[in-house]
């Protein structure tokens, strides 16, 4: 065993020294380090055996004590897996992590294990502890049936796929084109020179991984295969449609990383997302168990999906997404209707009181969706119908009469963009003279029908005496708002 005064850090995972190598003469201090490494392997094991012993005497064995130490030993492998991830048996700690995660009740052990998992996802460089655990986590999802907490899911919105990935692939080309132009330059070596050249390889990859360098083709192709597992596990889900809990995450999922899907996929994803858009819009429960705010997120979420997937790579396909316009007006009216908003959790914190495996957490409150929903339908599409925005203007200025300020002031904010976009909107601004005969029908859920110019925006009369003096104020310029006049 080294001395003290000798600094021998584990920052690296050991490898088992071969037979030909033991046979090899070497140093002292090879001798020294090649003992430390074999003992400190060999203790590592034994406790990590131990902790494993320790969970499973405490969850089979429901008294107090055992609990508590079975949550004391799943700390410290989670706090392993979190600090020394790169070490050995990281397979180990992993499974035994993620099998704790196999429940469909939340209890303590299971919140330990998910941050850790978290974490490593959140801290990972290279890509490969993400890809060990998302490949555990998938097969551990099937094999249950998938009946797990969507917090399980939820683990996936935290891998360094959005942004990371595309670089790599960026730096993949680079590295294409330079082995094209090795190939072009390929000189013919002795049987001698390329033994070297294999050793030499062989080494410098050793020397990568003492130094903790990543290998950026390498990465690409780890965040790849990562990517793979993480949209298998999601589109399986999507065939159970509204019949599995797990749906709200993996909409959630598709949401952010929609951007990195294959074109392949687009039409047959568009036709599940309508199916359960239109399924969801066609439901009425009268179960005091259900939350029909989880409806208007659902909804909401499959919306912001159709319209990312359109938004980057298939700007190029014409596809008509009518069927999500008309979805997104018609689910104004019940969002209205929902007083938590702006809560990250709204009312299903209530219902998972009654239902442990209702889903509590996402990572967008309905207002950041809403406002990403207004985005993609107005401002990154050029061609919008004068009835449909109009239609869409006077449904907000309803709604906001039930809304909290924050909520409001961005729909007010919106509708008065507008009215700047397309200027003849600026019509459902004069309370004196109507521009359109007939009358205004504002339960008919389709925009186009609904005939907007034949009222107008007396909302903002009410609005102008809100309690909240930033909304006072945004209401009484909207309704002085004169579009034509400031553009000449």
């Amino acid at each position: 065993m080294p001395n003290k005064s000798t600094k021998y850090v584990c920052r690296y995972r050991i490898r088992k020294v071969t037979e030909k190598e033991k046979a090899a003469r070497v140093t002292n201090e090879v001798k020294k380090l090649r003992h430390y490494e074999e003992t400190l392997l060999v203790n590592y094991q034994a406790y990590l055996q131990l902790l494993s012993n320790e969970v499973k005497a405490g969850t089979t064995n429901k008294q107090n004590a055992k609990e508590t130490s079975a949550l004391v030993a799943m700390q410290c492998m989670c706090d392993l897996l979190m600090s020394v991830t790169h070490f050995n048996f990281r397979l180990n700690l992993l499974t035994a992590v993620i099998t704790r995660m196999s429940t469909s009740k939340i209890n303590e052990m299971f919140s330990i294990c998910q941050k850790a998992i978290i974490k490593v996802f959140q801290n990972d460089v290279s890509g490969e502890a993400s890809l060990d655990a998302v490949r555990l986590l998938s097969k551990m999802i099937k094999s249950r049936e998938y009946a797990v907490h969507p917090e399980v899911l939820n683990t996936f919105l935290h891998l360094r796929l959005k942004d990371e990935l595309s670089v790599a692939k960026d730096d993949n080309t680079d590295v294409a084109r330079n082995k094209k132009k090795r190939k072009g330059d390929k000189v013919h070596l002795s049987k001698k020179m390329r033994k070297i050249a294999k050793e030499k390889k062989l080494i410098e990859k050793e020397m990568k991984e003492a130094d903790a360098v990543v290998d950026k083709e390498e990465k690409e192709k780890m965040q790849t295969e990562t990517l793979k597992l993480v949209f298998a596990t999601y589109f399986r889900i999507l065939k159970r449609a509204n019949t599995s809990p797990l749906l709200l995450p993996v909409l959630e999922g598709l949401a952010k990383f929609a951007h990195l899907i294959n074109v392949d996929f687009f039409d047959d994803l568009l036709n599940v997302l309508r199916k359960i858009v239109t399924e969801t819009n066609g439901e009425v429960t009268d179960d005091d168990d259900d939350v029909p705010m989880s409806d208007t997120r659902r909804t909401l979420l499959c919306i912001i999906t159709a319209f990312q997937l359109l938004s980057g790579q298939g700007e190029a396909l014409n596809i008509d997404l009518k069927d999500f316009y008309t979805s997104f007006y018609a689910v104004l009216f019940p969002l209205a209707l929902n007083p938590n908003i702006e809560s990250r959790n709204d009312m299903s914190v209530v219902n998972s009181q009654k239902n442990k495996s209702a889903h509590t957490t996402g990572t967008d409150t309905e207002l950041e969706m809403l406002r990403k929903g207004l985005d993609f339908i107005f401002f990154r599409r050029r061609q919008i119908p004068l009835d449909r925005s109009a239609a869409f203007i006077k449904r907000l200025s309803t709604s906001c009469l039930n809304w909290p300020s924050e909520t409001v002031l961005l729909c007010l904010n919106t509708i008065q963009r507008l009215i700047q976009k397309q200027q003849r909107l600026d019509a459902l601004l004069d309370s004196d003279d109507l521009s359109s005969n007939g009358i205004y029908m504002p339960e008919l859920d389709e925009p186009e029908l609904c005939n907007p110019f034949a009222t107008n925006l007396w909302e903002l009369c009410l609005l102008e005496n809100h309690y909240d003096p930033k909304v006072r104020s945004a209401a009484t310029a909207l309704a002085n708002f004169a579009p034509r006049s400031e553009n000449g």
